[in-house]
């Protein structure tokens, strides 16, 4: 059988120490498990030059105990977004 070159996971991961980590908690209930969720955007045909709307789906992490969206991990641009539209 055949080596693929480079692809040995112990020269792709640096050895990281957990015990070295802080657990990441809601800031509203203090809880620390998260459950994936999606929210969704819509581009017009327009703009997209597409015979529908576009549909973007976006992954965010929601609290598992109130719900509330991990705001820190949401990518720059929809929490810009979501700033102006409130």
């Amino acid at each position: 059988m055949a080596t693929i070159l480079g692809n040995d996971e112990a020269t792709q991961r640096p050895q990281i120490d957990l015990s070295q980590s802080k657990p990441m908690v809601c800031k509203h209930c203090g809880y620390d498990v998260f459950i994936t969720g999606a929210k969704f955007r819509t581009i017009s045909k327009l703009l997209t030059g597409t015979p529908q709307d576009a549909i973007i789906p976006i992954e965010v992490q929601l609290c598992g105990e109130c719900g509330a969206v991990n705001e820190s991990l949401l990518p720059k641009q929809i929490k810009d977004l979501d700033n102006t539209e409130k």
